[in-house]
């Protein structure tokens, strides 16, 4: 599969991120290249014990509370998350994301179900 094929349908929305990752993997593998196989396969399937780039820590300061305040029902308020936590280090607000591409695009497609773990 030529690679200009798979980035014009994943710029259409034709295939998925996994499908494209996938196949990514497999030209990786034919051309002998370790550092992009091993790179997909991370992303495809999560990163473990691998030590898991940048790009893969999301930025938190927003929490939300449900519930009963006094005599109010509280329905997704955020919480003011620097004064919870009583901190201003910014390296407190970052969420490892370990997961693999289909857990995440399932999150991102269906938030309320939150599919394996929830950020």
């Amino acid at each position: 599969m030529a690679k200009s094929k798979i980035i014009k349908e994943l710029a259409n929305n034709s295939i998925s991120l996994d499908v494209a990752l996938s196949r990514l993997f497999i030209i990786a593998s034919d051309i002998g290249n370790d550092e992009l196989q091993q790179w997909a396969e991370c992303e495809l399937h999560g990163y473990g014990k691998n030590k898991l780039p940048e790009y893969r820590y999301a930025k938190n300061t927003v929490f939300k509370y449900s519930g009963i305040n006094g005599s109010y029902k509280v329905t997704d308020a955020p919480l003011p998350l620097l004064e919870i936590m009583k901190t201003e280090d910014p390296a407190t607000f970052y969420l490892p994301i370990p997961d693999g591409i289909r857990t995440i695009e399932g999150f991102v497609n269906n938030p309320k179900g939150c599919p394996k773990v929830c950020f």
